[in-house]
């Protein structure tokens, strides 16, 4: 599955960790303080090799079991208008003087501009999201400075 987030551990806590999270896809939909939402994010951390990632279908069930609490702050450009941002894109590559039948070229540049938005941290949707843990062993060997993409919805 793609990458809809990128996650950096910004304080570790003794029973959990702030991170802070920024879009990385259009599909990655709003900043969410859903306990599934965050064990998924938890999941995808660097992990010790020997802990195994548990099956998709019992992520739910285990989230509750988890994730004691998530808190949600400092939320940017969320929620994300993708209409207006291709409309953007495109009035930029007009006043550049391309136009969508210029084929190629147009969705070469449109291409390029897109991702130019989603790796602008200032532009893509972010937020902070503190998550306390029941067991601190789902955010072991997580220090500041810790950096994963995550797949979580």
């Amino acid at each position: 599955m793609s990458a809809l987030w990128s996650a950096r551990v910004e304080e570790r806590l003794a029973d959990g960790v702030v991170l802070a999270l920024r879009a990385v896809h259009p599909d990655a939909g709003e900043l969410t303080g859903s306990p599934v939402f965050a064990f998924r994010v938890l999941v995808d951390a660097p992990r010790d090799p020997a802990v195994p990632r548990p099956p998709v279908e019992e992520e739910a069930a285990l989230a509750s079991a988890v994730v004691r609490s998530v808190e949600v702050g400092g939320v940017r450009n969320s929620p994300f208008d993708e209409e207006a941002a291709r409309a953007g894109v495109e009035r930029a590559l007009r006043e550049r003087g391309l136009a969508p039948q210029d084929g190629e070229a147009w969705a070469e540049a449109f291409g390029e501009r897109w991702r130019e938005l989603w790796a602008d941290p200032d532009r893509a949707p972010s937020g902070r999201l503190t998550v306390l843990v029941g067991d601190p062993a789902w955010v072991a060997g997580l220090g500041p400075g810790a950096e994963w993409e995550t797949s979580a919805w």
